[in-house]
């Protein structure tokens, strides 16, 4: 799974956000409480290229079986049904949304399509109040495939929607949108930046950016012994480390290895956190001062990547130079700190 796009939603209940992600939706790298899988409304044919054949032929599932006893079933209210249960797999329960023809809404009609994922979210809502809710959901660009919906409108229409959902919902914090085909992930990249406007800055190659991505890959290449997530981290990161970084894709890794960082410290500081801010968790941190003004640098790109930016306060170059220095530094903290280094 390739991450290239990301959304955080300020909520009264912490950080919460909207993924892109261009890969297999059946191959989920993370465990996922809830797969959302689309199916028309009469037929569970298992056809070549399909959610329904990939389920059946990777993990053995049939959507028919699973439709004649769901554990929720709210194919009359909102279209749609919710498995009971399953072990053994990446993804706890199957979330499937029925088509009510061979096609999905014409692309005039949005409002429709917004509707029907609206009524997803209100599936997993009904979802929390039967068992201990439902935190993460990976879902495809509905109606980008078979059904033939452009990405780009789909895009704007599914963000709409969650922002919407994830500011109210009681534990629902992540939405992974997962794309396959390569051209229309990078529709949806460029349509979540519009509705977002965001403006695109690119590292470039000059004497200083070249230098500082040096000295990161540097720090890279010392880091041993590393566990899943942290292993899944640093190899985002040099696979991003190019010319063409953009501040979206930098700021958004940041973040992640800004909450990482955080809830690793905080296990032997006094500042644990709790349901506070990410500002308040680092500012409580037993860490030197010019960690925290490290960290704060990534929190702060973090969040000027992936909230609306105006060009006025976009970022430049430069500023993505000052957080690739403090990426440098935090790097080369944390390899100290685990014993990691191979000086």
């Amino acid at each position: 799974m390739e991450r290239l796009n990301e959304v955080f939603i300020d909520t009264f209940r912490g950080i919460r956000c909207v993924e892109l992600l261009h890969g297999d939706i059946c191959a989920l790298n993370e465990p996922t409480d809830v797969l959302v899988v689309s199916a028309f409304a009469s037929s569970y044919i298992p056809t070549q290229g399909t959610v329904v054949a990939a389920l059946r032929d990777r993990y053995g599932l049939s959507m028919e079986e699973l439709a004649k006893n769901p554990q929720i079933d709210l194919r009359e209210p909102l279209g749609c049904w919710i498995s009971g249960p399953l072990s053994g797999l990446p993804f706890r329960r199957i979330l499937c949304v029925l088509g009510k023809s061979s096609r999905m809404p014409p692309e005039g009609e949005m409002g429709r399509l917004e509707q029907r994922i609206l009524d997803i979210f209100k599936a997993v809502a009904v979802l929390e109040a039967w068992d201990d809710g439902c935190r993460s959901l990976a879902m495809p660009l509905l109606g980008a495939g078979r059904q033939g919906l452009n990405p780009a409108k789909a895009a704007a229409a599914i963000i709409r929607a969650a922002r919407s959902v994830l500011t109210h919902s009681l534990s629902l914090s992540r939405v992974r949108i997962i794309e396959k085909d390569w051209d229309k992930a990078r529709l949806l990249g460029g349509a979540l930046d519009a509705e977002l406007g965001r403006v695109r800055i690119a590292l470039g190659s000059s004497g200083l950016a070249d230098q500082v991505r040096h000295l990161v890959h540097q720090q890279i290449d010392q880091l041993e012994d590393l566990d899943d997530h942290a292993d899944q981290l640093i190899s985002e990161l040099a696979q991003i480390l190019n010319p063409d970084l953009t501040f979206v894709r930098l700021g958004a890794w940041c973040r992640h290895f800004c909450e990482f960082l955080v809830e690793e410290l905080s296990g032997f500081s006094a500042g644990s956190g709790g349901g506070a801010s990410l500002a308040a968790r680092i500012q409580a941190l037993d860490a030197p001062e010019w960690e925290k003004t490290a960290l704060h640098l990534l929190r702060a790109a973090g969040n000027m990547a992936s909230h609306h930016n105006k060009a006025a306060s976009s970022p430049d170059g430069n500023d993505m130079v000052l957080v690739l220095i403090a990426v440098h530094q935090c790097l080369g903290r944390w390899r100290r700190r685990r014993g990691g280094s191979s000086q």
